[in-house]
């Protein structure tokens, strides 16, 4: 069913698409992010992670941050994000 002005936005994200790059954004809200498959870079501010298969993060996505993947293996993870910006992915 569609819900308008909804606060959480689900998203499920193919990392091996960022080819090793290292883009770093920032918006308004909060955000869950879970490694579904594979290993990846996370960068927050001026920090970089490694996180594997199973491992999660929440954070302040005010602060820069991104997702890569690490060399040629790629990977998949699922991204929850919240605002009240309900044009945050172009959705309604």
């Amino acid at each position: 069913f569609e819900r308008r002005q909804k606060l959480m936005e689900p998203l499920v994200v193919d990392v091996s698409s960022s080819k090793g790059r290292l883009e770093l954004k920032a918006h308004p809200g909060e955000e869950f992010l879970l490694v579904l498959e594979g290993e990846c870079r996370f960068g927050f501010g001026r920090e970089e992670l490694r996180l594997r298969k199973g491992d999660a993060l929440y954070f302040d996505p005010s602060v820069e941050h991104g997702v890569a993947s690490v060399g040629t293996k790629g990977g998949w993870v699922l991204s929850v994000v919240t605002s009240r910006d309900f044009h945050l992915h172009g959705g309604v």
